[in-house]
């Protein structure tokens, strides 16, 4: 009976007999009996520790099962993420042209701005008749579309334009500024002669204008504006959108 239980423990140490034997269950609970009716001691002693390694190839199985299932798992999450990468890089090669477009969109779109004030350390004024201010004094003039020698802005291109002025004076004086477009009032600020020291006026507007249309300004008679270093009488304009 020893020589069989000592067979069996080499073919359980064996490749092909471990296989074969995964599904069988070694659990021993009661005493081993040999041929001859007699507890055998050692013999139920061989067949515990066969017993043990059965158990632990079954957990170790069992193991094996579960770590595969967390594997396909987090296979399929790459699988799901590899995709949303690929979707995200689709739309950020779409911004990109998008990005191009603009970029030769706004190259190729004019650009027009102007500021600039009366120059100069002093009052500008009184004349006896309304009269187109010139601003000699250009800060910026990108496109070339104000003149300053005539302080007449000309409007490159057909597209909306957004103009402003700005004046400084003395209350002892009247001031009336005026924007006109094309012989046409547009916009007028204006303070009266009255008690202090000083005033400060302005005004803004956004217009279309046809190629080649003009804005200036006009100081009206009998009336001034001061102009010196840091304190200014400007106009300023520029091109919003070209239509």
């Amino acid at each position: 009976m020893k020589a069989m239980l000592v067979v069996f423990v080499l073919l359980s140490r064996s490749p092909i007999f471990a296989q074969d034997t995964r599904g069988l269950n070694f659990n021993i609970t009661g005493p081993v009996v040999s041929e001859s009716g007699k507890t055998d001691t050692s013999l139920q002693n061989e067949v515990k520790e066969l017993t043990c390694p059965f158990n632990l190839c079954a957990a170790l199985l069992k193991e094996q099962g579960a770590t595969e299932e967390k594997l396909k798992a987090t296979e399929t999450r790459l699988v799901l993420l590899e995709t949303s990468l690929q979707e995200l890089m689709t739309r950020l090669a779409i911004s990109e042209g998008q990005i191009e477009q603009l970029k030769i969109v706004n190259r190729d779109k004019p650009k027009v701005a102007f500021s600039a004030a009366v120059g100069g350390h002093g009052y500008t004024g009184p004349f006896d008749t309304n009269t187109t201010l010139v601003y000699k004094n250009v800060f910026i003039n990108i496109g070339g579309a104000y003149n300053r020698a005539t302080g007449i802005f000309a409007a490159p291109v057909k597209g909306v334009y957004y103009f402003s002025i700005f004046y400084h004076s003395g209350v002892q004086y009247a001031t009336t500024l005026s924007m006109y477009r094309n012989g046409q009032l547009a916009a007028t600020t204006h303070h009266d002669k009255g008690a202090g020291v000083q005033e400060n006026g302005g005004v803004g507007l956004t217009l279309l204008l046809e190629r080649g249309e003009h804005v200036y300004i006009m100081l009206w008679a009998n009336t001034r504006i001061w102009d010196g270093v840091n304190i200014n009488t400007v106009f300023t304009g520029f091109l919003v959108n070209e239509l």
